[in-house]
């Protein structure tokens, strides 16, 4: 790990304490692009939980920014930084709600306020997960599905879906994108190939498996028509 940046091997760590800590099918996704941010990590497990790293070669000039962003879109927030910055952290308003972890010197994760969950994530924010494609192909076999552009698509899947609906779906979504390169990472990190676990993207959009809405298992939810 000695060639890796401070934020890298907070990352791995942090790998290792969700492993630890979260039961359930859950996943773990470093370098999620959102709009004007990317999440460091996110994690799903029945709502989704977005991580933002500051190591001590980070500042906190976009800390606020970045809060605001996360919480439209994700169920809950936490922040992994560095010792330096806990008391800071800890006195400032825009945390309230936030879960706060600290990294310490040997890279061990304190955890010091848990995540309360917002139950304010809008439908459109939902969509903020999915990639052009996945909004089309998801309405493969509704009539005239094939000539909705993006944006008619969007609309289409907002109008039938509620927003509990949109989470549940979101999720299966994250979870049928991401799934495999999560465990291709954990196996790597098992094995301590940490640089190897933070490689970017392990498979693009071209192999990516979209599941009609007219196919989504039935234990996703309950009946969205």
């Amino acid at each position: 790990m000695q060639s890796m940046t401070e934020a890298d091997k907070i990352k791995i760590a942090l790998f290792k304490k969700i492993a630890k800590e979260i039961k359930g099918n859950y996943i773990a996704v470093p370098e999620v692009s959102l709009p004007g941010s990317v999440a460091d990590m996110l994690v799903t497990n029945g709502d989704i939980h977005i991580y933002e790293i500051k190591s001590k070669a980070d500042s906190l000039s976009r800390i606020k920014k970045q809060i605001e962003s996360y919480k439209k879109h994700a169920h809950r927030v936490t922040i992994v930084a560095d010792s330096k910055f806990i008391q800071k952290l800890k006195e400032a308003p825009y945390m309230e709600g936030v879960g706060l972890i600290e990294v310490t010197s040997r890279y061990q994760l304190n955890s010091i306020d848990e995540a309360y969950k917002n139950n304010n994530v809008y439908s459109e924010n939902y969509l903020a997960y999915w990639a052009p494609i996945e909004i089309r192909e998801t309405l493969r076999g509704f009539p005239g599905w094939y000539k909705y552009d993006t944006s008619e698509a969007k609309a289409k899947l907002l109008d039938l879906l509620s927003e509990d609906e949109l989470r549940r779906l979101t999720i299966f979504r994250i979870k049928q994108k991401y799934e495999e390169e999560f465990w291709k990472r954990m196996d790597m990190i098992e094995s301590k190939g940490f640089k190897e676990a933070l490689s970017s993207r392990f498979d693009d959009l071209g192999k990516l498996r979209i599941t009609p809405l007219l196919d989504i298992p039935v234990y996703v939810f309950r009946e969205f028509f």
